[in-house]
């Protein structure tokens, strides 16, 4: 038979859809998409890698990227104008990442809009770890043909949230679902949690340890018709991997697996569905104690660091309110559910009143910075009952006009004292709705200080006393005054009005002229600079070619005055430049000409309003002879001192007094006719407080005033361990406690050896030590004992070798763990070996007292007690010491408290009596070597 072949022509009718819109971002950010700055000044930029390089584009060489180094900065990446009616179901397709550094991350989030003037709607948010391409798709709701997108990113400190490959198109398929998150319900239990793409009817879901194969390995999984799912069975601790798929059905059948999304199962305290037990307790005998060790990074709203954070729940008393403190310094904030609304946030100890009564709240727990590790201890009492309102105002009364300046506010105590306040607090503003806290004061005082720098100004007032962090329910009443209207301005207000002042015939102001800049202008002369808005004008005559101007008696608000002298032979109208800008209260005019008329402008440097300085003014003659000024001691020694002063003038000779601190002039000890500058003063006692006074000598009986007093010191002597010859020896210990000894680097020499590999050059004193058999050991400064002093900024340098020919081992300036402090971890030495070790203060400018202590774990005493290896008594010690051991004593040190060997035996045998007659009565240390 025949066999026949058909070509048949089938013809399929279709309707093409086009893409609406397709972005990859090679060319760079489009210029028609458009950029809203939310919060800082940071854009989307096209880029080929993300903060770290551990991204690169999905497609191409470009993707958008967003990143800033900070927690604040927000923007909106958003699309040009989009005509959704082309498409029945419109679907936007994008990838992103979102990669997570040190635990911050970005947060990224899709908005939608109908029309231009529409409201932005949220449509997805990521905020979960995506260090690799995902892929997203959403149906777009309530399509039109005025569309809008917005990409929306907000800086964490991450490695930066990135976009690429952006598709609007036709819905084709069964879309995979997006947004994967899991919510911990306890430490076993977990919700996982998807956003449906499309309209799919129910998901299949899947999950397994972190790199599990999936359909071999996952631990479950089901059908649901639900966006979330729940798992028991879990271990707090260990990482997880989920996957989801959308079941469309019909001919769409099944969506592809969305995932993995990854998670780690908190333990008790890292999430608020694990979150730590605590009671309110009446008088916090029983806090519960906090390991934030073991938090997690999150917070909220007043976290603006991403703190470590442990979650609290706690049930409200009866009457709702309540107080939440902690041992240390942090902040806390609570919600209504686990991951519900945010009712309060901010520092504890932190007052919340008006909450629900016997309702379990969710509370976040942090501290700040570097005490984020710490274990502390929350306390959750319930609050204290809130006073009653204060009573009407005493002083001012309600309505008053009250004087600009000081203003005393005072009230009467409630009325119904049942529960009296332990503290009032001060509410001000411009409007009765307006008011801030501006102050506080302890009960039962009932009045407060303030002060008024502005006129006719209309203020609001209220008084709300409080019983510990409780304030009375109110609302309290709320008062007013006003201050009271600005004065004309002063009669010297304009160049052209200069006062006239009268020059003394010296510069001690014998003749004042009273002055204010209280309601002052602006004269528009602002040669000086600053921001001379309130002057006011002095005029004189030059009488001599040196004067000296002084504002003297300043007082009212501000007392930073300033004054500037002008040539007013051009008159007012064209100032020059002014002979000097002084920001002072006395300047010294020298070059001038006789019988010239100056000007004098006085003014603070920052206006405000109802300023209200007064003053006064003079201008006087200056002397030939000027008297010296910037007195200084330098290169002081246990007997002398280097006395030095800036020459002014014409003085070739000048006179000292000088004597002990406090002395009165006239009775000290005098060097005349001293023609040396600096002078090398002489004669002075070891360690002593100092002051003098220098005056000028013109010749011909001209004499400058005398200037000073300036305080210096005389240096205490070298101490004994100042050079190496000197080193006092350490004796290790098992902790720093053991053996520490206290020591100064005051009155420290230079010293031959000084080598400074760390930190700044500065005299020190020398210790040493026998390294242990193990050849290691630590030395470390710390607090000295007799003060407990915090503030010796010490370094510490080792050396191997002998005095004379030293090498330096290892050097510590502030060790990281200790603050000012140091330490040396010196591990390899020879045992036996004598090394030593020089201690200075950083810069040499300081020298409190400090502790330095030489230690070995080995060495602890501990494991001889705990082993009953090694006994010694009695102690203490009357005659005779007894030591025993285990194994063989071989040599026993006696040392005084110095650090000096008194006494050196070698029994070489299990026991060995030492005779302690010889020494003298005090406490020593017997070191033993098995």
């Amino acid at each position: 038979m025949k066999k026949i072949t058909l070509l048949l022509l089938v013809t399929f009718c279709f309707t093409l859809n086009a893409q609406v819109l397709t972005e990859g971002f090679e060319g760079g950010i489009p210029v028609t998409w458009t950029q809203t700055q939310i919060d800082g000044t940071t854009d989307w930029i096209a880029e080929a890698n993300n903060q770290n390089s551990s991204v690169q584009p999905r497609t191409g060489t470009q993707m958008a990227y967003f990143y800033v180094g900070n927690y604040v900065n927000k923007t909106r990446l958003e699309t040009p104008v989009l005509d959704l009616t082309t498409l029945t179901t419109p679907v936007l397709t994008f990838y992103y990442t979102n990669a997570t550094w040190g635990g911050d991350i970005e947060e990224l989030r899709v908005f939608v809009k109908n029309s231009a003037g529409g409201t932005w709607a949220q449509v997805a948010e990521y905020t979960a770890n995506a260090e690799t391409w995902t892929e997203v798709n959403i149906v777009l709701p309530n399509p039109s043909n005025d569309y809008y997108i917005a990409f929306e990113a907000k800086a964490n400190w991450g490695r930066g949230a990135t976009l690429d490959d952006i598709l609007v198109d036709e819905l084709s398929g069964c879309l995979p679902p997006g947004s994967l998150t899991t919510t911990a319900t306890s430490t076993t239990d977990a919700d996982l949690n998807w956003v449906a793409a499309g309209s799919e009817g129910d998901w299949t879901y899947e999950y397994g340890l972190t790199g599990y194969t999936q359909g071999t390995d996952q631990i479950g999984g089901a059908a649901v018709t639900a966006e979330t799912a729940s798992i028991t069975g879990l271990t707090s601790g260990t990482d997880y991997d989920f996957y989801v798929q959308a079941n469309c059905g019909g001919g769409d059948g099944d969506s592809a697996y969305t995932g993995p999304f990854t998670w780690t199962q908190p333990d008790l305290g890292q999430a608020c569905g694990t979150a730590l037990q605590a009671t309110v307790d009446p008088d916090c005998t029983t806090p519960l104690s906090l390991d934030f060790s073991t938090g997690v990074t999150g917070g909220a709203s007043c976290d603006t660091f991403n703190n470590t954070v442990l979650w609290v729940k706690t049930t409200t008393p009866a009457g709702g309110g309540i107080e939440i403190s902690m041992s240390e310094a942090g902040d806390a904030a609570i919600f209504d559910a686990c991951n519900g609304t945010e009712v309060a946030c901010g520092p504890m100890p932190l007052a919340l009143s008006g909450l629900a009564g016997n309702t379990e709240y969710y509370i976040a727990v942090w501290k700040d910075a570097d005490g984020s590790t710490a274990v502390n201890d929350l306390c959750i009492v319930a609050a204290a009952p809130a006073p009653d309102c204060a009573e009407g105002p005493i002083s001012p009364i309600d309505g008053a006009i009250v004087p600009i300046g000081a203003l005393s506010l005072e009230w009467s105590v409630p009325s119904d004292m049942t529960v009296p306040p332990t503290a009032y607090n001060i509410y001000g503003g411009p409007a009765p709705d307006a008011l801030t806290l501006v102050g506080s004061v302890d009960a039962p005082a009932t009045t407060v200080e303030v002060n008024n720098t502005d006129f006719s100004t209309l203020i609001y007032w209220s008084v709300v006393p409080t019983n510990g962090l409780t304030e009375a329910v109110g609302p309290c009443l709320v008062w007013s005054f006003t201050t009271e209207a600005a004065p004309p301005p002063p009669g010297n207000d304009e160049c052209a009005d200069a006062v006239a002042l009268t020059v003394n015939p010296d510069y001690g102001c014998g003749t004042v002229t009273n002055g204010t800049i209280t309601s002052a202008t602006d004269s528009g002369v602002d040669n000086c600079g600053g921001t001379e808005d309130d002057d006011v004008w002095y005029s004189f005559v030059a009488t001599d070619t040196s004067h000296r101007v002084s504002l003297i008696n300043i007082s009212g608000s501000t007392t930073d005055m300033y004054h500037a002298v002008y040539d007013a032979t051009s008159g007012c109208g064209a100032l020059p430049a002014a002979e000097i800008c002084n920001d002072g209260n006395t300047s010294d005019l020298t070059g001038l000409s006789i019988g010239t008329l100056y000007y004098v402008q006085v003014y603070t440097w920052t206006a405000t309003a109802g300023q209200t300085s007064v003053f006064d003014i003079c201008i006087g003659t200056l002397p030939t002879c000027l008297p010296p000024t910037a007195l200084s001691a330098n290169n002081e020694t246990e007997t002398t001192a280097d006395l030095g002063w800036t020459e002014n003038g014409t003085a070739t000779t000048w006179n000292i007094e000088w004597g002990p601190a406090g002395f009165l002039p006239g009775t000290g000890n005098t060097e005349a006719g001293v023609v040396t500058n600096p002078y090398a003063l002489t004669g002075l006692t070891t360690d002593t407080d100092y002051e003098y006074y220098v005056l000028a000598d013109c010749g011909g009986g001209d004499l400058s005033t005398w200037v000073g007093p300036f305080a210096f010191s005389t240096l205490p002597p070298p101490p004994a361990n100042d050079d190496c010859t000197g080193a006092i020896s350490l004796t290790p210990g098992g902790v720093f406690e053991s053996n520490p000894l206290d020591g100064t680097v005051g009155g420290a020499t230079a010293d031959a050896e000084d080598v400074d590999t760390c930190g700044e050059p500065g005299n020190g004193v020398w210790y040493s030590v026998v390294v242990p058999a193990d050849g290691n050991i630590t030395i470390e400064t710390g607090p000295d004992a007799a003060t407990s002093n915090l503030l010796f900024d010490s370094v510490i340098e080792a050396f191997s070798g002998a005095c004379g020919a030293l090498t330096s081992i290892e050097c510590d300036d502030d060790d990281a763990t200790t603050g000012n402090f140091s330490i040396l971890d010196l591990t390899g030495l020879t045992p036996g070996e004598t090394i030593y070790l020089r201690v200075w203060e950083y810069d040499g400018d300081e020298s409190e007292p400090f502790a330095v202590s030489a230690y070995n774990a080995t060495l602890s005493v501990d494991s001889f007690d705990n082993e009953n290896a090694f006994t010694y008594f009695p102690n203490p010690v009357k005659n005779e010491l007894t030591l025993k051991a285990q194994n063989t004593i071989q040599n026993v040190s006696v040392i005084n408290m110095l650090g000096q060997e008194v006494l050196r035996v070698s029994p070489n045998a299990l026991e060995s009596k030492l005779d302690m007659n010889t020494l003298s009565q005090g406490s020593y240390f017997v070191q033993v070597t098995i």
